[in-house]
């Protein structure tokens, strides 16, 4: 018994079979994609580990060794030096007493604030007109929630750490969630770019 998909008059205008060159073609390309994966992955573990041993004696190994020995930069015998430098880094900060020494001490400006207002469902119109009247609203009585948030971006708080320092002032850096790090340059510091790769 014939198969009636193969009358050729229900097959007009269909694409003839792929040649056997044609299947070995895609076999080969997804074969290919398959090994450039695995390799992907392999590379990006083996780059993820070069990074970290990069760090790790950039910010710690060197900056040791050359506090050891009580010197700050070293000549190479290569060319350029070696060279201890400090930066600031901070994290955000949202603690009141930061905040509150933040404000006192010039920083107001740098302190983002949020407002958290939460109603129940079928509220949305009053939810709109409150956005426009906020405390004031006749609607009031409807919050369930109305809480002021503060808080200083971690990049601004190190940044307005270091102005002051570079103005001779002393903040306490503990309350500001700020902290010294040191480390070490070899040359000019490596530009870093953003690599997606893959992880098995």
């Amino acid at each position: 018994m014939t198969n009636p998909l193969d009358d050729p008059a229900l097959n007009e205008g269909q694409p003839p079979d792929p040649t056997d060159a044609e299947l070995g073609s895609v076999v080969n390309l997804a074969t290919r994609q398959k090994a450039l994966k695995g390799e992907i992955a392999d590379a990006t573990a083996a780059l993820k580990l070069k990074i970290t041993e990069y760090w790790q004696i950039a910010n710690h190994d060197l900056p040791n060794a050359l506090r050891q020995i009580g010197v700050s930069s070293v000549s190479l015998s290569s060319g350029g030096k070696v060279e201890m430098r400090t930066a600031l880094d901070g994290s955000k900060l949202t603690n009141p007493a930061g905040l509150a020494w933040v404000e006192a001490n010039g920083g107001g400006s740098l302190i983002k604030t949020a407002i958290l207002l939460e109603m129940d469902r079928g509220d949305l119109e009053a939810a709109r007109e409150i956005l426009t009247e906020l405390r004031g609203s006749r609607h009031a009585n409807k919050f369930k929630t109305l809480a002021l948030t503060e808080e200083v971006n971690q990049m601004t708080i190190a940044k307005f750490a270091r102005e002051l320092i570079e103005q001779q002032k002393d903040p306490d850096l503990q309350l500001l969630g700020v902290r010294r790090r040191s480390y070490a340059v070899v040359g000019a510091r490596p530009r870093t770019v953003d690599l997606k790769g893959f992880e098995r």
